[in-house]
């Protein structure tokens, strides 16, 4: 059956190559994925950007919820080799109150 929880990316990058690369990443996703890949926001100093990859709304082990698994990984993985920094994080959903958030990747390690 499933249950809902928000995984989400977040991240930083300083640089054109990282902008570049991650535009380029969410070029590459299926057309309804691209909207929920967010930004470049600018810092208002230190001329960083900001990103986020938006939760899907699926419950997990759906389709959609498996697919935009790939696609978070998938950033991931785009973010460690431009040397982004970044957090993953899993919030709310069915489950949120008794959960709470949770820290699920870092380049913090």
């Amino acid at each position: 059956m499933g249950y809902i929880a928000h995984d989400t990316i977040l991240a930083s990058t300083w640089k054109t190559e990282q902008h570049d690369a991650i535009t380029a990443f969410r070029d590459s996703l299926p057309e309804k994925w691209q909207p929920l890949l967010v930004g470049p926001v600018p810092a208002l100093v230190g001329g960083g950007s900001f990103w986020a990859f938006m939760p899907d709304g699926s419950k997990e082990g759906w389709d959609t919820s498996n697919d935009g698994d790939l696609h978070r990984d998938a950033f991931v993985r785009l973010l460690g080799e431009v040397n982004g920094t970044f957090v993953g994080v899993c919030w709310g959903g069915d489950y949120g109150i008794e959960v709470g958030a949770m820290v699920i990747v870092s380049s913090d390690g």
